[in-house]
């Protein structure tokens, strides 16, 4: 795919509504709580997985945020059409929570390499997973290009809300974002500045979840994201005996991009879990790794004390 040419006016355009929008720079190194089977699905595809936004858990925050920019956008956006207004942003619902798939991460610091027990309780086999820690830095706010936006994935740290207080949030946001200058812009270019603001949806949650520090990575739907597909291939896989969807990312170089997404260049570490046979699953994630050619990846044993776990 060649990526399109993004002018340095419109680049500049995206630098104010990032800045905006208060979207800044997370830690250079995220970690993945997950299985050691999914492990070696990634390594064996060259593919990181995004699981749509409706068959996640955690979904709810979402709808609160998006009601409250439906409730406010007529007051914020008083030259356009309510009817107009109400119609584009139940168009946005339908499309963020079925069209958009996510990957959550966490940030690592190289200070607590035992990772986090409630995310090895969670999301990491119960502490008896691994955790995949990654070389982020190319999608820090900071260091996004030009030739980047055309790409399709993006990545926010998540807002932590209290729930009777999302549609506060959505609505600083969307001031915020309404005070940017846009020359000659209309009514339905207003809206679809609008829409920027729809996208933080998929990162707001329940205040109770901060402490995960979560940082997702996002292939937003085409239709709020200016027709843009990116590099992604569907795949199926039944989950709890039900049939759904995945987008899959293929992790290799995109020089159209200024993007390098191998495995040998991204993947820095994998933390073993604290819970079970821990020498055992060190073994196998190194004989993974070696069979990739990855034996330059430091694998460490998380010793968090597990509770319940025999002597």
């Amino acid at each position: 795919m060649t990526a399109p040419n993004v002018t340095a006016e419109q680049f500049v355009q995206y630098q104010r509504i990032v800045s905006a929008l208060g979207i800044g720079d997370f830690s250079s190194l995220l970690v993945h709580y997950t299985s050691v089977t999914a492990l070696e699905t990634m390594l064996d595809s060259r593919e990181l997985w995004f699981g749509r936004l409706s068959d996640l858990k955690d979904t709810a925050e979402c709808d609160h945020f998006i009601d409250g920019v439906l409730q406010n956008a007529q007051s914020l956006l008083p030259i356009a059409d309510p009817n107009m207004i109400a119609a584009a942003v139940e168009q946005f619902r339908k499309a963020m929570r079925n069209e958009t798939f996510v990957s959550s991460w966490c940030e690592y610091s190289l200070a607590e390499p035992e990772g986090k027990l409630g995310m090895w309780r969670e999301f990491g086999d119960d502490g008896m997973g691994v955790g995949i820690v990654v070389d982020s830095s190319q999608f820090l706010a900071s260091a996004i290009k030009r030739e980047h936006l055309s790409f399709g994935i993006y990545s926010a740290r998540m807002d932590y809300v209290h729930k009777d207080r999302a549609s506060d949030h959505a609505n600083a946001m969307f001031k915020r974002i309404a005070n940017i200058e846009v020359p000659g812009a209309d009514a339905m270019q207003k809206i679809m500045l609008a829409a920027l603001v729809l996208s933080k949806a998929p990162c707001v949650k329940h205040h109770s979840y901060s402490e995960e520090q979560e940082i997702r990575f996002m292939r937003m739907s085409p239709t709020l994201n200016g027709g843009i597909a990116g590099p992604i291939v569907k795949r199926f896989a039944t989950v709890r005996g039900k049939q759904r969807e995945f987008a899959a990312l293929p992790l290799k170089d995109y020089p159209q991009h200024s993007l390098d997404l191998r495995v040998e260049r991204i993947l820095k570490r994998v933390v073993v879990g604290p819970q079970g046979n821990r020498s055992a699953r060190e073994q196998r994630v190194h004989a993974l790794l070696a069979k990739h050619g990855l034996s330059h990846v430091p694998v460490v044993i998380s010793d968090i004390p597990w509770r319940g776990e025999a002597a």
